[in-house]
């Protein structure tokens, strides 16, 4: 019986690469737009869910992706901005019935 032929460890071989296109987020705003003219919360919800994966893939590939600035720029207009002119609104009321 012969011993196995051992020359030493085995090659090192580098893991392969992934090579992957980022996501373009620029069609799901466009869905977004649809759903906050649809109903508010669900586009609300949406765009929250589709602005988490944006930020995922950004951390991912090390810059934003396409279509980012879109969700971001929704999420502003859609939301941000109807909150601050409700709570502007709401202020004034409750100042006004304060004075008479």
């Amino acid at each position: 019986m012969q011993p196995p032929n051992y020359n030493g460890p085995p090659p090192y071989y580098p893991p392969p690469q992934q090579y992957w296109t980022p996501k373009n987020y620029t069609n799901n705003a466009v869905v977004t737009l649809f759903l906050y003219f649809l109903f508010w919360l669900p586009g609300v919800i949406v765009n929250c869910i589709y602005l988490y994966d944006a930020y995922q893939t950004k951390e991912k590939i090390g810059h934003e992706p396409q279509g980012m600035g879109c969700l971001w720029t929704l999420f502003i207009f859609f939301t941000v901005a109807p909150a601050l002119l409700f709570g502007i609104v709401l202020l004034l009321v409750l100042l006004g019935t304060k004075l008479h």
